[in-house]
């Protein structure tokens, strides 16, 4: 051991010996830098804004999600050096460099970029003049304008990914889905490597789960009340809405998620209550707000929703019956806990039945029992089929970010398909988040997403090693999406990705975090 690392033992063990855990919230108060105290506030300003920003699918909360990443980014660059480290592992901006996510995002990033400004097809609108019948009018014959638009193919540099050319913000293109990806990396790498307390994080959790419940109550409120308006003033495109989600399957999505978020922090608070020998604890706000999470699921009308949703609980379930009965836990907590959740799931019953059209439920969970005999399972079998073919069609540099919709139209033409032909379905999602990545995007974009997605759910699973049902229960939601995405769009909304994206970084630095005490905690020669 070297000379220098012996001095920051000693350093170290002076501080914890004057400024140890008896000081208490002093002593946490003073630890929080200045970077952590700014990434921590904008981090909660961010989670908050994702529930109430109707999914982030317009381009006003697009550009506020990419003004708040670019100044938590910004953050990274203020003070954050603690007194009560001992050793010298560099972080916030420092730490960056050394970071594959920050690298293979970059890569990624540049690469639609490259797509954004390398245009081989044009959008074009056109305007057709109909003659129709209109036996009601003086003239039987009525001229009736109709607006489409069509492709048009344009010079491009043949050697680099390309995308659509068309106007702004009008439909998803390369340059449209840049205020989407960014945000997404930036909060990735600012997470990962701009925080260094575990109470931090907690609290950017809890903001979520606060958020995300109030948006749940608030779209319970509407299916209680048949409101047929967000606020009572915005009249949605679709009017399944549920909450502030125009779709109501990328609400479940959100709601599921954290929905797990909930149970991974009342494992925490309940492990906090009895090291600490306490009666009660925050675990008991946690299981309310998570059995209004599922309510809100289950008036969601989202069919994958209610089954995930009811996935994620029965989890938390299990898993808490594993705590209580194999680590013998405090049987009076776990008492409490049955019968808060019993009568929760009474109301939740009662709200069920009286607000949910029971018949139309169940017919749509009959499609899903028929399997492929059902024709929406067959149009979906054949969308997907159609996907790939255009991801075969374009294998290296994909059709370009945001082009599905566009490139549908030729997936069409293809006589095999009986549900899929000309003039019969438009889609503008191929609903598999994978397969549309796969064709959007093509191999060589792939790789270097599929690397910082990997790095982030192995640094996960480390995670899950030092704290088994904390983070186990906070990835059982990203566990649902991940099936999820296979047969709907979820990804496809903003927040849902932003969502995402901060419990993959937040699990990630928590697990760097407690390695880091582990260290210590094991190191012999510091006790």
């Amino acid at each position: 051991m070297s000379k220098s690392m012996r001095e920051r033992q000693r350093q170290f063990r002076r501080n914890k010996r004057l400024y140890g855990v008896d000081e208490g919230s002093r002593r946490r108060n003073s630890d929080n830098t200045p970077r952590e105290r700014f990434i921590g506030w904008i981090a909660c300003l961010q989670v908050l804004f994702l529930a109430w920003s109707f999914g982030s699918m317009h381009f006003w909360a697009q550009v506020v999600n990419m003004t708040l990443a670019v100044f938590a980014f910004f953050g990274l660059f203020l003070p954050g050096k603690h007194t009560l480290r001992w050793d010298s592992r560099a972080s916030g901006i420092r730490l960056l460099p050394r970071s594959g996510v920050f690298w293979f995002g970059l890569l990624f990033v540049v690469y639609v970029g490259v797509q954004s400004f390398n245009h081989s097809w044009k959008y074009q609108e056109t305007v057709e003049e109909v003659w129709i019948d209109n036996p009601n009018a003086e003239n039987p014959l009525v001229m009736e304008e109709r607006i489409g638009w069509h492709l048009v193919p344009v010079q491009s540099q043949y050697w680099l990914p390309s995308s659509v050319q068309m106007p702004y913000t009008q439909m998803d293109t390369a340059v449209s889905m840049l205020p989407i990806i960014l945000p997404a990396w930036l909060w990735v790498c600012v997470l990962t490597t701009g925080l260094e307390r575990r109470r931090t994080l907690r609290i950017i959790l809890w903001t979520s789960v606060l958020s995300g419940s109030a948006m749940a109550l608030f779209g319970i409120i509407q299916r209680l009340s048949g409101a047929d308006k967000i606020f009572g003033w915005i009249r949605p495109s679709n009017p399944e809405f549920f909450g502030t989600f125009i779709y109501p399957n990328h609400g479940a999505a959100f709601l599921y998620m954290v929905l797990g978020i909930a149970i991974g922090l009342a494992f925490h608070a309940h492990a906090r209550s009895a090291r600490k020998d306490l009666r009660s604890g925050p675990h008991y706000i946690l299981v309310f707000l998570s059995l209004i999470l599922l309510l809100a699921l289950i008036l969601s009308h989202s069919k994958a929703g209610i089954v995930l949703g009811l996935a994620v609980a029965g989890f938390g379930v299990v898993a808490s019956l594993v705590r209580i009965l194999g680590q013998g836990s405090d049987f009076r907590q776990g008492i409490s806990i049955g019968i808060l959740a019993i009568c929760g799931l009474v109301f939740t019953g009662y709200a069920f039945l009286n607000s949910v059209d029971i018949g139309r439920l169940l017919t749509d969970f009959k499609t899903l029992e028929d399997g492929v005999q059902s024709v929406p399972v067959e149009e979906r079998v054949e969308l997907q089929q159609a996907t790939w073919k255009g991801f075969t069609e374009n294998t290296w540099f994909g059709t370009g970010a945001g082009s599905f919709r566009f490139y549908f139209p030729f997936l069409q033409q293809d006589p095999n398909f009986q549900f899929l032909g000309p003039g019969q379905k438009y889609y503008e999602y191929a609903h598999s988040d994978y397969l549309q990545v796969l064709m959007e995007y093509g191999i060589l974009g792939v790789i270097p997403l599929f690397l910082a997605s990997l790095l982030l759910i192995i640094r996960a699973f480390h995670a899950v090693l030092l704290r088994p049902m904390v983070h186990l229960g906070t990835l059982a939601g990203v566990a649902a999406l991940a099936l999820h995405a296979w047969w709907d769009f979820p990804l496809q909304c903003p927040s849902v990705l932003l969502l995402l994206m901060f419990i993959l970084a937040i699990v990630f630095r928590w697990g760097v975090i407690d390695g880091q005490q582990h260290r210590i905690d094991n190191d012999t020669s510091i006790n």
